[in-house]
């Protein structure tokens, strides 16, 4: 099954860079259908949803990705980076936060603060 996964997974990933989103968020789906906590897929779907301007679709997913793998840094950005998107600005700082509580790099979270800064002007 883990195979499976990884094929599915790979093949959303060049589907979505191709641009064939819709096949890309068939695979993503399919995996969550299976192993609804995979964090790769739901990062993956979160971000074409967000792709599209469905920040309320996309942030559950992203959340889920990051709960169930908050080492990786990626998901900490792009959760907190879709919070700004979708203007919530207090949820986004309060994700910031916890990732330098977390241990992420405080330089990298820069860009992210820069980004509040220009959503405030």
């Amino acid at each position: 099954m883990e195979y499976k996964i990884n094929e599915a997974l790979n093949r959303g990933i060049e589907a979505q860079k191709n641009g064939n989103l819709q096949d890309a968020e068939r695979f993503y789906r399919a995996i969550l259908k299976s192993l609804p906590t995979h964090p790769h897929a739901n990062h993956n779907l979160g971000i074409l949803a967000a792709s599209l301007g469905k920040f309320e679709t996309a942030l559950p997913l992203l959340k889920k990705a990051l709960e169930t793998s908050p080492k990786v840094e990626q998901f900490w950005f792009s959760y907190a980076n879709i919070l700004i998107k979708a203007n919530k600005i207090e949820a986004a700082k309060k994700v910031i936060r916890e990732a330098v509580d977390y241990g992420i790099d405080k330089e990298k979270l820069y860009i992210l603060e820069t980004e509040i800064t220009k959503t405030n002007d």
